[in-house]
């Protein structure tokens, strides 16, 4: 199931970011500020008629204005896993924003790469793998917004014995998840102990740079 987003409007592009664009080989010839993320995965399932597997591929489609990335790892537009099993391709893209408390509205970090502006900073980062079945299951009753307890207290995993959240950390970890997509987000303490605001802001955000999605809820 495939699901259509309009076209964003773009976010104005600085001189800067045409530079930055430039510096990480984007496509100039698309648009030298904006970044064509073709997120995809592949999975196999039985189909109903035969029973034999067959290869199914899901994808995540968004122009990314380039001035909100802070890193990427792997090959754009290669699913994860290949037909043959031969090579995969674990792909991830990080995103830094800085969000306005009045609009919940997130913008550029112009602080990325500094460790300071932490009070209304979230980093968020997208990979092309899915969360774990109990996960996914959870999350049909509404879109989840979890602490790493959370998360680690469904999928029975031991809690760390400093905490999930320690008080020397200036961001925590929170997690939600969009049509069975695995979202991460790197929060402000402050926004940790009530972070359901900040999902939501999130995914009104990747929404909106969102050009199509698959459903990958239902993967085995």
């Amino acid at each position: 199931m495939m699901m259509t987003f309009k076209r964003p409007a773009l976010v104005s592009i600085t001189f800067l970011a045409i530079l930055i664009g430039t510096s990480c080989g984007l496509d100039a010839n698309l648009n030298p500020g904006i970044y064509p993320l073709d997120m995809r995965n592949s999975y196999q399932q039985r189909t109903p008629e035969t029973n034999e597997l067959e290869w199914i591929e899901r994808q995540w489609r968004m122009d990314i204005p380039i001035e909100y990335i802070m890193g990427k790892r792997g090959r754009n537009g290669v699913s994860r896993y290949s037909k043959d099993r031969g090579r995969k391709n674990p792909y991830s893209i990080s995103l830094s924003t800085q969000i306005n408390l009045d609009t919940m509205e997130l913008l550029p970090n112009p602080y990325m790469r500094q460790a300071g502006h932490i009070d209304t900073r979230i980093d968020i980062y997208l990979s092309n793998g899915r969360p774990r079945p109990k996960l996914r299951s959870k999350n049909d009753s509404g879109p989840l917004c979890l602490t790493l307890g959370e998360v680690k207290d469904i999928t029975n995993v031991p809690r760390p014995a400093a905490g999930d959240c320690s008080p020397t950390q200036k961001l925590c970890n929170v997690f939600t998840y969009l049509d069975g997509w695995s979202v991460r987000m790197s929060v402000s303490r402050n926004f940790y102990e009530t972070p359901q605001p900040f999902c939501n802001a999130a995914r009104d955000f990747l929404d909106g740079m969102t050009i199509n999605r698959d459903d990958q809820s239902a993967m085995p």
